[in-house]
């Protein structure tokens, strides 16, 4: 598949960004986004407030926010101008004298510039609140140097690190991800710390061969489908969710260096004793003598009326398009054929220090009450 008929980070130049950022910052769209809860929904918080602002910050906030058209008369001439000259990217579109963006949106994660895809039903280019949750916790590793991020997606986690000087390697399957995140690392002027492999975690170990990295992090398709749903790609973990997690954890473990850490976070499916992951990540821990750190976030009753079997039947129904729709009690029954009663969230580090030995620790702060999953203790 070539990128290039959609995205082109080739086409931005070194000061592109820069001036970009520049006409944010004078517009106040900087300002009001930094006013936004890092870890809310910002679509959402500035659809509450739509109607206070005032122009031209209403038409920015359609065009990079809410994905409307918007005439480039009821934008700023500097704004103009520095989308203009991004405008080969695949970034933007232009229709006579209107603009738009490409089915994307323009936030500020932690200080960068990040074009990601529209929140709705069909995501392939994602970010969410499990991706700001990774972000969060990138700081608990004491050495960033070289850094690899499975499932990277537009690579909020490898753009984070480069920003403190981390030399990444991204690992992404989707072209289309690749190059946006690309795109991301050249408008924050981090493609010299930034280099994509447009792989699958099993393919890219031909490009990884005898590397080492001192952090790795990953925030990989999650959800726990049992086998017969058919559920989209992007988020399908198998069975009991951790079918890639299994794989970052094979594939990644041999290439961290002495005292390298991986921190990887998910969604775990099993009973009322207890998720899934505990057992694998024990089992790990004994086959690679690492210190293991699971901490278990929430659960969530799996029962015929809970918002889960309601979430996956209308996401589900949403991909079908029509065909092979499900209702909420064959969802249900799939679960229970899979012994799935529960869904946990988690997250995990695993820590390459030999002296640790069988160290496991398990922090549970699940909260019982909650009605879905959860990244924070509440």
């Amino acid at each position: 598949m070539n990128t290039r008929l959609f995205f082109n980070s080739e086409s931005i130049d070194i000061d592109d960004g820069y001036f970009l950022r520049l006409a944010l910052s004078n517009s106040g769209y900087l300002d009001l986004l930094s006013a936004v809860p890092p870890a809310a929904d910002v679509i959402g918080t500035i659809s509450s407030i739509y109607e206070e602002l005032q122009e031209p910050l209403k038409s920015i906030c359609d065009l990079l926010l809410f994905g409307k058209t918007v005439c480039m008369e009821k934008l700023p001439e500097a704004l103009v101008e520095s989308i203009l000259k991004i405008r080969e990217s695949g970034l933007i579109a232009l229709r006579g004298n209107a603009v738009s963006l490409n089915n994307l949106y323009l936030q500020l994660v932690d200080g960068l510039l990040y074009f990601s895809e529209l929140p709705h039903g069909r995501q392939t280019l994602y970010y969410g609140t499990d991706s700001y949750a990774l972000a969060c916790r990138l700081g608990t590793a004491p050495s960033r140097n070289n850094v690899l991020d499975y499932c990277a997606g537009p690579g909020i986690q490898g753009l984070l690190s480069a920003s403190h000087g981390a030399h990444v390697t991204a690992v992404e399957v989707n072209p289309l991800a690749s190059e946006l995140s690309l795109c991301n690392a050249r408008l924050n002027k981090l493609d010299n710390l930034f280099n994509v492999i447009n792989k699958s975690i099993i393919e890219s170990e031909t490009d990884l061969k005898n590397l080492r990295f001192d952090f790795i992090c990953a925030n990989p398709p999650l959800l726990p489908i049992p086998f017969n749903l058919n559920y989209p790609f992007v988020g399908d973990g198998g069975t009991d969710g951790l079918s890639i997690f299994r794989q970052i954890m094979n594939y990644g473990i041999p290439h961290l260096s002495k005292n390298g850490k991986i921190v990887t976070l998910g969604l775990s499916g099993g009973s009322e004793v207890g998720p899934d992951i505990y057992c694998l990540a024990e089992q790990l821990q004994m086959k690679y003598q690492m210190k293991f750190i699971l901490t278990i976030l929430s659960r969530v009753e799996i029962t015929p009326r809970s918002l889960w079997i309601q979430y996956m039947a209308d996401t589900i129904n949403m991909y079908s398009l029509g065909e092979n729709t499900v209702s909420c009690n064959e969802v249900f029954e799939s679960y229970q054929n899979e012994d799935i009663s529960f869904v946990y969230s988690y997250t995990l580090s695993a820590i390459n220090n030999k002296c640790y030995g069988r160290d496991f620790t398990v922090i549970e702060c699940d909260d019982k009450s909650q009605p879905l999953t959860q990244w924070w203790i509440s």
